[in-house]
């Protein structure tokens, strides 16, 4: 058998998360964060009781994890900052929070391991929930503190960031779906968060850019953002209706981030559409420079499976929001054939 040898140029890495991870959830003065709330308040929702509170106690075991991805020969690992753990409620760097991600990035670079960091993975620090949480400005403020707090931390230990993994799960899955803690159903309030946090990121990616220009970052660092494409199809011979469908479908999932991360901007059309349904962005003025901002060094894309869609049976759904689409079977749809 030939041997196989990876590019030059090629990360071969496996990713985690704080929240997924760290355990300790209440300890070292790490604030309580919406996964903590939920936990709190259902743990009975939480696969086998396990909620927040132990992760897979990467926290007391990091060494030991570390040699084991370092043993499955990969050279990277992606995983991220809790905003909990590393501020306090007044915005400055919990001492304690900050050692223990200054241990983990000395681990890994004892075992030959690059740590990619994001920088949010859906955990909201509760306190800011309360004041509003991605329906309010306050939280982009607070982001963006918290990134330049962050990049001045550990800017000369990291060298790859990513603001925010998956930025359109959180909207979908907290404000609008009611997957998440509080199982809100209001499609107005997942576009409000889903802008907010695209303000967020080029906030982010600016006090990036400040810190870079300061000398406070490794010369060879880079900024990017994480997102989940799952790219929309619709019928071989659609309706109006159907590419109609498939046109919003692709333009919030999608065509929403790919822009703002390579034009610094949100797509027009869908920016149209929205307010013509009485559910505009809460856009300021200023707010156009601000997003110009958003522009990455590089893209990070979780792919899990493509999206078909087509034109949707009716026009809301059972809790008055506006229905874009629904799901498409295709059927010459295969899965996991051996």
């Amino acid at each position: 058998m030939a041997e196989l040898t990876l590019p030059k140029d090629f990360f071969f890495g496996a990713a985690m998360s704080g929240p997924q991870t760290e355990g300790g959830w209440n300890v070292g003065g790490k604030l309580e964060n919406l996964w903590d709330t939920w936990s709190n308040e259902d743990i009975g929702a939480f696969h086998n009781r396990v909620g927040s509170y132990v992760g897979n106690d990467f926290m007391h075991r990091y060494q030991e994890d570390l040699a084991i991805l370092k043993g499955l020969g990969l050279d990277s690992f992606r995983t991220s900052i809790q905003w909990s753990r590393l501020l306090d409620a007044d915005g400055n760097v919990n001492p304690e929070g900050a050692a223990w991600y200054h241990e983990l990035f000395r681990a890994a670079r004892e075992a030959g391991l690059e740590p990619f960091v994001t920088l949010y993975h859906f955990d909201l620090p509760t306190y800011l929930f309360r004041r509003g949480g991605w329906e309010s400005r306050e939280t982009c403020e607070a982001y963006a503190n918290y990134v330049e707090k962050a990049l001045h931390e550990f800017g000369k230990e990291v060298r790859y960031w990513f603001t925010f993994n998956e930025p359109s799960v959180e909207p979908e899955n907290r404000y609008w779906h009611g997957g998440w803690y509080p199982q809100h159903h209001s499609f107005r309030e997942a576009v409000v968060a889903q802008y907010n946090i695209s303000i967020a990121h080029a906030l982010g990616v600016a006090r990036y850019r400040a810190a870079r220009e300061e000398g406070a970052l490794r010369p060879d660092a880079r900024i990017g953002i994480v997102c989940n494409f799952s790219p929309s199809y619709t019928k071989e011979d659609p309706s109006e209706a159907d590419l109609e469908a498939l046109r919003m479908n692709d333009g919030l999932t999608t065509r929403w981030w790919l822009d703002l991360a390579t034009k610094g901007s949100l797509p027009a059309d869908v920016l149209e559409t929205l307010a013509r349904l009485g559910t505009p962005v809460p856009a300021r003025p200023g707010d156009e420079e601000v997003l110009r901002s958003g522009v990455v060094d590089w893209l990070g894309c979780n792919y899990y499976q493509p999206c078909r869609v087509q034109a949707p049976s009716r026009d809301r759904d059972e809790w008055g929001n506006p229905l874009f689409a629904e799901p498409y079977v295709w059927p010459e749809r295969v899965m996991n054939e051996s």
